[in-house]
Order: structure tokens, then C-alpha cells, then sequence
């Protein structure tokens, strides 16, 4: 069982989707506190400080050199953490956490249809597009109910979903990015300096 655990990927969706989860509902709340750029900087600010910590106060890994890495690093925190954070937070201000969080089960199609285009052994299969076409199913109900899972909101706004949509489009566009360009760097790096450079380009 343990060894199933170890090489099995279902922990890791799990915890992702857990967090992914509470992270919508905590964000959801926030933005009753705070506008979305300073939300979005203050998490990403927040996250670069425990890297800086991790690189220099406790050592965990040598601070990356290589020009090559930032700029590729850098690209992908501008597409996959910076607007993909901005598109999901802003969404929230025009629908509940529930609704944002089912049209990202939209995120695994896009991903396969760009794997498909883009990457080598990451063609379509039956099971593929038997999932994909279960998720869009399922957002697809909501968008033509115009559901906006508000209580106070009788009809959903438009850009709730288009927020959402930019945000499902730039992470999987990440990830197919990192999958072909950062494949086999640090990840620790990696996650580093995207975070860096989300909160530079938030914050300025």
C-alpha cells in the first residue's frame, strides 16, 4: 500500500486539489478586504520571502546563476503565476469560489489540446478525451445556466467567466511551457524565481 502511495500520482492531485480548494474560498473572502493586484502581490510577496529565507538563511539550495534558467523561470512566472493568479482572484469578485473552482476542471482540456500541439508523447487518447469531455460538460452546464453561485446575484456576470477563462488558459499554457522548457531543472529553483518575478511584475 505504502509503495502504491509512493509511485502513485493520486496523493499529489489530491493535496493540489485540497488546497486549490481552500485557497479560492480564503481568496474569495479576502477580496472583501483588499483589491485584487495587492492580494495577488501580498501572496506572491509573502511566498518569495520564505524562498529568500530557505536560500539564505537555512541553505536549502544554491542561489541559481544561470541566465538561461531566470529568463525561462521568469516566462513562466509571468504566464502561469502572475496572470494565471490575477485571472483567478479577479473572477472571484463576480462569482462564488464554487463556481471559479468547477470552471477550472477546464484546465486539463486545454492542457491536453496544447500537450497535443505542442509536445512530443503527449498526443490525445481515447481516455484523454473522455475525461476532457466530461470536465467541459460539466463547465459548459454552468455557463449556459449563467449560474453565478451568489446568493445576492440572481445572474451571473460575464466577467466572472471570462476572468476565469484567462486564468484556466494561462495556467495550462504554463504548464506546457514548463513541461517542455524546465522539465529537468531544480524545481525548487524553478518555483523560486517564478514566484520572484510574479511579484515583481504584480507589484510594480
Amino acid at each position: 500500500m505504502r509503495s502504491w502511495l509512493a509511485q502513485s500520482p493520486f496523493p499529489s492531485v489530491l493535496m493540489t486539489g485540497v488546497l486549490l480548494g481552500s485557497t479560492l474560498v480564503v481568496t474569495r473572502f479576502s477580496l472583501g478586504q483588499l483589491d485584487t493586484q495587492t492580494y495577488v502581490a501580498l501572496r506572491l510577496g509573502g511566498g518569495t520571502l520564505l524562498f529568500l529565507i530557505g536560500y539564505l538563511v537555512f541553505r536549502l539550495r544554491p542561489w541559481p546563476r544561470d541566465p538561461g534558467l531566470w529568463l525561462r523561470a521568469g516566462i513562466y512566472g509571468l504566464i502561469g503565476t502572475a496572470l494565471t493568479m490575477t485571472g483567478f482572484t479577479q473572477s472571484l469578485r463576480y462569482q462564488s469560489s464554487g463556481v471559479t473552482s468547477l470552471l477550472t476542471t477546464l484546465s486539463p482540456v486545454e492542457t491536453a489540446l496544447l500537450a497535443h500541439f505542442f509536445l512530443k508523447g503527449e498526443r490525445l487518447t481515447r481516455q484523454r478525451l473522455a475525461g476532457g469531455l466530461i470536465a467541459f460538460a460539466g463547465a459548459g452546464l454552468l455557463l449556459l445556466r449563467g449560474e453565478s453561485g451568489l446568493a445576492d446575484l440572481a445572474q451571473a456576470d460575464w466577467r466572472g467567466y471570462a476572468w476565469a477563462l484567462v486564468g484556466v488558459t494561462s495556467n495550462s499554457a504554463g504548464l506546457v511551457y514548463a513541461r517542455r522548457w524546465l522539465n529537468n531543472e531544480d524545481p525548487y529553483a524553478v518555483t523560486s524565481i517564478r514566484i520572484l518575478t510574479g511579484a515583481l511584475v504584480i507589484g510594480l
